[in-house]
């Protein structure tokens, strides 16, 4: 599970984005209990305006791990999800 949200993690500071969602794919395949590549998979999916994937790994995310709430907040990566009234109700406290 490491090994590829790690590498997902790599190639998204690369800016290869469909590569990094592949592996970060791979470790919630590997490990779905594991929040932080749902998290990471949700900032890609807002930033290649895939509103419905990103808002659904970051509840799943939010769920698992509720200081993804918080850190949601202030994340650029959201800005083009942060108008939608889930977003919004996903972060409020």
């Amino acid at each position: 599970r490491s090994a590829y949200n790690n590498r997902g993690a790599a190639y998204y500071a690369l800016g290869k984005y469909k590569q990094a969602i592949v592996d970060l794919s791979k470790a919630i395949e590997l490990e779905p209990q594991y929040a932080s590549p749902y998290y990471r998979r949700a900032r890609l999916y807002s930033m290649m305006r895939n509103v419905k994937g990103a808002l659904l790994d970051l509840t799943t995310a939010i769920q698992m791990k509720s200081s993804y709430k918080n850190d949601a907040k202030s994340e650029i990566d959201f800005d083009n999800i942060r108008h939608t009234p889930e977003f919004r109700r996903l972060t409020e406290q």
